[in-house]
């Protein structure tokens, strides 16, 4: 017999579109995004580390100044920089290495200056990138590399107990403007 955690249960099973998404993500299979308002389709796959690198770069290098307080100021700051949003998509469609350096810059200008997309336009492959963006793996080794710091100050025992007792004789102390003392 059965133990009771085995017994079938009426358990929803994942629909098919899920296990298609499931099936996709584990064989890196490209998704197919369509600009709208146009016949154009550009397949995205998961980002490599490069293009993370470039697109983290672009988009630190056109950052609002934090000196532009004034709304009009930031206002014409942000019209010289739309073509980022051509830049960044240019980034996600490519996806290579060698891709992003000898097409790269024809390819955003393409983008920009001959289709001339919009930012509504261009805004389904940037979603889709972020998407397709492997962060998980990369906090993790972060985090862990952190901890391995050899700069990172270890306390020894004796440190330990002293600031262990500093704190809980800070904790005892009645305060300046307690009664409790008297």
């Amino acid at each position: 017999m059965l133990p009771p955690f085995f017994k079938y249960s009426k358990m929803k099973q994942p629909s098919k579109e899920a296990q298609q998404e499931l099936i996709s993500i584990d064989q890196n299979l490209p998704s197919i995004v369509e600009i709208p308002r146009s016949k154009k389709k550009y397949k995205i796959t998961w980002l490599k580390p490069y293009t993370t690198n470039r697109v983290s770069q672009s988009f630190l290098e056109n950052e609002v100044p934090e000196e532009l307080k004034d709304g009009a100021d930031t206002v014409k700051f942000m019209a010289k920089k739309v073509k980022v949003v051509s830049i960044i998509a240019s980034y996600v469609i490519l996806n290579n290495f060698w891709t992003i350096k000898f097409f790269h810059g024809l390819h955003w200008r393409w983008l920009f200056y001959v289709k001339q997309y919009d930012y509504e336009q261009l805004l389904p492959i940037i979603v889709e990138g972020k998407k397709k963006m492997g962060v998980q793996g990369y906090y993790v080794s972060m985090a862990l590399a952190a901890t391995m710091m050899d700069t990172l100050r270890m306390m020894m025992k004796t440190e330990a107990e002293q600031y262990l007792a500093e704190l809980s004789s800070a904790q005892n102390q009645p305060s300046e403007r307690s009664t409790l003392g008297l």
